[in-house]
């Protein structure tokens, strides 16, 4: 898989730790339109706006309502980089299920095509019990013309129906305002977003930002305890 820049998911993940702890939201999120980008979708009720410097990002959404009880669950919409043809399924075989990470295959009917998603499970923090948890990841690519949409939603195992909720009901909402691809073994643009091991270094969460976030999570608790 490709490297990681450290450096930048560091960055990265204290700027969106920052917003989502120390800043209110920016706005309660309703519909969310994007001209420039061609969709739009409804929030989903709780999610508020956050800043997000990460590449691509179009638009993230948090919702905080457990505080610091419990982890977060964050909606990102994030440019794909390229035209998405989803006749190119995904090579599941491509993902190594161990025991602290697990990733499998689901999919969503969107307008008349069958969307792949691919959900993974990652234990995070092993070995400190008081950060120590399973945090699930589902990911989508709407195949907009000219450039793909993703949609990734986030958060703990704990919360797995908020999260699946969450999701379905951002991606049973998404409208396309442009033309996109129905689908087409024989359509191969130049542009096309690239490989599955790419697709899941690009659009998965990096651990380095959650561990960031358990971090802080960890100094709020010690900050917080009499």
């Amino acid at each position: 898989m490709n490297t990681v820049d450290t450096r930048y998911l560091g960055r990265v993940g204290l700027a969106v730790l920052a917003s989502a702890a120390m800043f209110p939201p920016v706005s309660n999120a309703a519909e969310f339109l994007s001209k420039q980008y061609g969709f739009r979708f409804a929030v989903p009720s709780g999610f508020d706006e956050m800043p997000d410097d990460a590449p691509r990002a179009i638009k993230t959404f948090i919702d905080r309502s457990k505080g610091l009880s419990d982890w977060p669950i964050t909606i990102r919409v994030k440019r794909a980089g390229g035209e998405f043809n989803a006749s190119y399924k995904i090579d599941i075989s491509k993902f190594k299920n161990s025991d602290s990470s697990k990733y499998s295959l689901e999919t969503r009917h969107w307008q008349e095509i069958d969307l792949e998603v691919l959900r993974s499970e990652m234990e995070l923090f092993p070995n400190d019990p008081s950060l120590r948890h399973v945090n699930i990841d589902l990911v989508i690519v709407f195949p907009l013309k000219n450039e793909g949409v993703v949609l990734e939603v986030h958060g703990p195992i704990s919360r797995v129906q908020e999260i699946l909720h969450a999701f379905n009901e951002s991606v049973q909402s998404f409208t396309s305002l442009k033309p996109y691809i129905v689908g087409d073994v024989t359509y191969y643009p130049r542009t096309m977003t690239r490989s599955a091991l790419e697709f899941a270094a690009n659009y998965i969460l990096p651990l380095a930002i959650v561990g960031v976030v358990g971090l802080w999570m960890w100094r709020v608790r010690k900050v917080k305890k009499p």
